[in-house]
């Protein structure tokens, strides 16, 4: 396998630079949300993984999803219905606390809980591949599956994933619109500067992931 996989495209170094416009990722760390590990373009996370050869797709791109490359610029996504509508979402859903120019929060307490127990995917968790694997496990457990079908079963999975991440990082990075984080989008939209994701490390600072927003990670590993 190891012979197989050489020259894959997983030792890529390339440096990442963003497209430097409204609606592009850029660094998510601020004044008042310091975050060493996203201060700059060349931190974003595995920005070339789109890259590496999957192991059943024909390519990353294999089936990349429409949205929001239809709207074909950062320009006509932004001025969209569809996307003020979602960063509206965002911001009254995904908020750490109220501030001045958010004072309600609009999510129930399962919500909160449910984003906690998916999305809480800091550095040093296992989150989201490790979490569905837990899940494959306690189907395979609950189905009482013998030695094969649970070799069969975990590859599957397995391989499964490793082909999502692929993919996820080939829309993120590889495509016309490396869409902004919802902090990127409602601070320096305009909205709010002052609004925080929910999303924590466990010393309690508000942290955002080092990656594009679209597509989701983690609906592409849960669907694989």
């Amino acid at each position: 396998m190891r012979t197989a996989r050489t020259g894959d495209g997983s030792d890529n170094d390339q440096v990442y630079v963003g497209d430097n416009k409204p609606g592009a990722w850029r660094p998510t760390s601020y004044p008042d949300m310091i975050d060493p590990g996203c201060s700059r373009d060349s931190r974003a996370a595995a920005p070339f993984w789109g890259q590496v050869k999957p192991f059943a797709l024909t390519s990353g791109s294999q089936f990349r999803p429409p949205t929001p490359g239809l709207y074909g610029t950062y320009e006509k996504l932004l001025a969209s219905d569809e996307y003020q509508r979602q960063v509206e979402a965002a911001r009254t859903a995904g908020a750490d606390k109220p501030t001045s120019r958010t004072p309600v929060i609009n999510r129930t307490s399962d919500q909160e809980a449910a984003a906690w127990f998916w999305a809480n995917d800091e550095d040093g968790t296992y989150k989201p591949p490790g979490q569905l694997l837990q899940a494959t496990r306690e189907i395979a457990t609950q189905r009482k599956l013998n030695t094969y079908e649970n070799a069969r079963l975990f590859a599957l999975v397995s391989t499964a994933m490793a082909d999502a991440g692929i993919a996820v990082r080939d829309v993120k990075f590889l495509t016309p619109i490396d869409l902004w984080r919802p902090v990127s989008a409602i601070r320096e939209g305009g909205l709010d500067t002052e609004w925080k994701p929910l999303l924590k490390t466990r010393a309690g600072v508000n942290v955002n992931p080092c990656f594009p927003g679209w597509s989701s990670g983690h609906a592409t590993f849960g669907a694989a």
